[in-house]
């Protein structure tokens, strides 16, 4: 599959205040869906992530991994959207891993984007911009690599995960109200001891947002994790019961 053509322009990021009359807004309507709309999500995220974003991507710029990807204009989308190399790949690779959970919770690539670009974006260099689509893409890789469904729990502890590796507010305070919706469910010890697991996880493993995923993609997946430092997570699987 040809590479995705990428406009070079130079847009200077914009306004990065918090913004807590939207932030409250579309909390407000999560809220209302009981979790359920994923573009309230979405909103809350982006009312929130002030310099979150911004100190993101200097860090993956100024790492080796994160320079060629962007000097090369590689895009992680391209190589997940190749189902017919994705197959041709081990059995117990990290693609083929990832191409069977995909199939299995019915997820679509195009569909991440979809969600990622329904909320207005600030003005953002082509660099920039290349960056965020790969934070988008590489979300169901995350769910691969640390061993989480997309079951509600599972996708709280990616939050998890994901507020231990950057620092954004709004990360944060989602993770705790999905906790509080899922101790309903799996009780209150459970939960918190499944969400603690994760956020301990995302501080010890290495920063994912700078992995070199398309050179992963072929590796075992449990060489995989163990280049990464990400551990069994072991309370998550009590807590549903695998």
């Amino acid at each position: 599959m040809a590479s995705t053509v990428v406009d070079v322009e130079p847009v200077r990021t914009a306004d990065t205040r918090l913004r807590p009359v939207a932030a409250f807004r579309a909390l407000r309507d999560l809220a209302r869906s009981e979790g359920k709309d994923l573009h309230a999500g979405v909103a809350f995220l982006r009312a929130t992530q002030g310099r979150s974003a911004i100190r993101a991507f200097a860090r993956f710029r100024a790492g080796d991994v994160g320079r060629r990807i962007l000097d090369r204009r590689i895009i992680l989308r391209d190589r997940l959207l190749e189902r017919d190399a994705l197959e041709r790949l081990p059995a117990e690779s990290l693609g083929r891993s990832y191409l069977a959970f995909m199939e299995r919770e019915n997820v679509a690539v195009p569909s991440l984007l979809d969600l990622a670009q329904s909320c207005p974006e600030v003005a953002r260099t082509a660099e920039e911009r290349l960056f965020a689509e790969r934070t988008h893409v590489m979300h169901d890789l995350w769910h691969v690599v640390a061993g989480y469904g997309t079951e509600p729990l599972g996708e709280v502890c990616i939050l998890a995960i994901r507020s231990a590796q950057m620092r954004h507010v709004g990360v944060w305070i989602l993770c705790l109200g999905g906790m509080r919706h899922v101790e309903n469910d799996l009780g209150r010890a459970r939960a918190r001891a499944a969400v603690r697991e994760a956020f301990t996880r995302g501080r010890r493993a290495a920063w994912l947002y700078g992995v070199d995923w398309e050179a992963m993609l072929p590796q075992p997946l449990e060489a995989v994790r163990r280049a990464l430092n990400l551990t069994p997570p072991v309370r998550y699987q009590s807590a549903i019961g695998a």
